[in-house]
């Protein structure tokens, strides 16, 4: 498998167009998503489908595999 070149949360913020308007899209505070990056840059389980379902919603070119594993 090659190594992603994005993380999934680095994909999702650049398609949102940053941390706050991801945040307005998905009603979290941006400091909350800041903290994703804590985590391997992964997003939490409980908010991928909140934040697929409204990437799609914006027709962002976001996909699951994205989602989940980041942008090679």
């Amino acid at each position: 498998m090659k190594s992603t070149t994005k993380t999934p949360l680095q994909v999702v913020i650049e398609e949102f167009g940053g941390v706050r308007a991801l945040g307005r899209a998905i009603s979290k505070d941006p400091s909350a998503i800041s903290k994703w990056a804590k985590r391997h840059g992964c997003i939490p389980a409980t908010e991928q489908k909140t934040v697929l379902i409204k990437a799609w919603e914006l027709d962002l070119n976001i996909t699951p595999y994205e989602l989940i594993f980041g942008r090679e």
